[in-house]
């Protein structure tokens, strides 16, 4: 079965992540796949005398056999989706989980523990609390790697970061401190398995404890309950590659923090011996084969 991918990031990530695509183009010709890395501000997409239409770099190019996409753009992906092109992850795995608000809101009710969280939009008013409710976590809800993540601790600062949002037009949510601060696990995710859990801890008093700000992070042994929450979490997506991201609670047990769609592999390739590229490939060669659901 001879396949043809797309791999395909923005210009800027690509820059950034170019050992990453090394690893791509390195696993997919040792299993005979050909993969292109295609640059998402040359793809135009739309309709042309009445069907769907997909142009890279103005011209029509011959569709693939399937598509990773590296870039969170669920219009993209849906619309190569409706193309026929299976696409990973898919673009309900992009809409949901790269907005935290969403995330929480189709997680709820389904036995995941999270923080309580406010949803606020940047045109509503500027939630009101007393001096005691302080400090609050505020996040952009369509933030990455630590952006704007901000441990507030008065209603005046509360109020700038709501009007900074404001003026970017971005979402955000409030949430009350994790317990263990400055520290998080991430747990990388291929389909229904879980590959590897990472522990993360900040660098000094920071709350955010992403490895690509300087973090540290050591490999980290789920218990059977936290592989249970991690497996039950899986079961409500149909999952390519993720980062699942949990804090800690008081008594030790995990939380849902949010779920990384285009996530990172330094930590893995920096601390471990896995090769997620590889399983991820083979992974998705399966499916394309019918033979992993």
């Amino acid at each position: 079965m001879s396949l043809n991918g797309w791999l395909i990031y923005s210009i800027p990530e690509a820059e950034r992540n170019r050992r990453n695509i090394s690893f791509y183009l390195e696993e997919s010709a040792k299993i005979g796949i050909k993969i292109d890395v295609l640059y998402r501000e040359y793809i135009k997409t739309g309709i042309e005398q009445g069907v769907l239409m997909l142009k890279y770099n103005g011209e029509a190019k011959t569709l693939p056999d399937f598509v990773i996409c590296r870039t969170i753009d669920p219009a993209l992906s849906r619309q190569l989706e409706m193309l026929g092109i299976p696409v990973f992850n898919s673009s309900f795995v992009a809409e949901v989980t790269g907005d935290k608000a969403r995330t929480y809101q189709y997680l709820a009710g389904k036995n995941i523990p999270m923080p309580d969280t406010l949803f606020v939009k940047p045109w509503e008013a500027v939630p009101t609390f007393t001096a005691e409710k302080f400090p609050l976590v505020a996040k952009p809800c369509c933030g990455r790697g630590g952006y704007a993540v901000e441990l507030i601790h008065s209603q005046q600062r509360l109020e700038e970061y709501a009007a900074e949002r404001k003026n970017n037009g971005e979402d955000f949510v409030l949430q009350r401190p994790a317990a263990m601060s400055g520290r998080d696990l991430r747990v990388y995710v291929i389909g229904k398995e879980p590959i590897a859990a990472m522990l993360r801890i900040s660098s000094g008093e920071d709350i955010r404890a992403n490895f690509c700000l300087g973090g540290e992070a050591k490999r980290y042994n789920l218990t059977g309950c936290e592989l249970a929450l991690v497996e039950r979490i899986a079961t409500q997506f149909d999952f390519g590659l993720v980062g699942v991201d949990f804090l800690f609670d008081s008594d030790g047990s995990l939380m849902l923090n949010e779920i990384e769609d285009v996530v990172g592999a330094r930590m893995i390739y920096t601390y471990t011996d896995i090769n997620l590229v590889g399983r991820y490939l083979e992974y998705i060669v399966k499916r394309l084969k019918g033979e992993e659901k």
